[in-house]
Parts: structure tokens; sequence; C-alpha cells
């Protein structure tokens, strides 16, 4: 079976990358942050670096949000790993460089978190274009504020 994406927007938003792709049927957004980002070549279920956990203190108290049931209920909280953190469509499920040109053929060279929309409740009520953005953009303001350490 072949798998086929489309890519519907490619935009930046305070200097990173977003991306919305629509892949075999449902859409799944991206954000791609800089090498001198410090989540910057860290996979999702990768420990937290000690620079960050100031920001798992930060948002541990937070309501759960959007965040993957995975991630709740499988996380050591004492130890977190790095998708806990974001607060997202159905949690990160993805991480990794754009080396493979994906989701977008660029000559920057990206780290690229992300988040699909393919979950049990999607089947029933499917994802926008534009609420993907908004997702996209909400993931970029996260990563923001750990890049500059608030």
């Amino acid at each position: 079976m072949t798998r086929k994406y489309i890519v519907e927007f490619n935009k930046d938003f305070k200097g990173l990358c977003c991306v919305g792709v629509l892949y075999n049927g449902h859409r799944c957004g991206y954000v791609g942050v800089p090498i001198s980002h410090p989540l910057y070549n860290f996979h999702y279920t990768d420990k937290l670096p000690k620079e960050i956990l100031y920001y798992w203190e930060k948002v541990k108290t937070k309501p759960v949000g959007k965040r993957g049931v995975i991630d709740i209920f499988c996380c050591d909280l004492s130890n977190p790993h790095v998708g806990i953190i974001f607060d997202v469509h159905g949690g990160i499920t993805f991480a990794a460089s754009n080396e493979n040109n994906y989701p977008i053929v660029t000559d920057k060279k990206l780290w690229f978190f992300g988040f699909d929309c393919n979950h049990y409740d999607d089947f029933d009520k499917p994802k926008s274009q534009k609420y993907v953005e908004k997702e996209c953009k909400n993931l970029a303001k996260q990563l923001i504020e750990i890049n500059k350490g608030e």
C-alpha cells in the first residue's frame, strides 16, 4: 500500500515552521524547531532533559487538556518524557528531522514535533484544516516558551 500525503499548509509562526498534511485521509500537524532549540533531536518518548524539567513543574498541575491517554496513563510522572509536556490534540505522535523530506522539502535543518487527527474520536467528527492550523500555533507557542526558558 502506497502512503500518500498532501501538504495543506506551510506557514511561519513566530519563526517556527508549521505544516499541515493530509495523510491517508486524516490530518496531521507539525512544528519544526531549529538546531538551537533545547528539544532539537529529542524523540517524544525520550526522558525530559534536566534543562526542561522546570517546564514540567509548570504544566504538570494544569488540566490534562488535549494530551493523549497513553501519555497520561503510561508516563512515569517522577521521570517524565518529552511528549507529556505538550497540550496538543491527542498528544505528540511524531518527532524526527526533515532529512527524509517529510513533512516538507526544505533546505533548513529542522526537528519536527507532530500530532495526528487519527484517534478514536476523530472518526465521528474529522478535524478541519483550520483546526490543525490552530493546533500547530498552540504547539508552536509551547515550543517557543520552552526555548525562552519561560
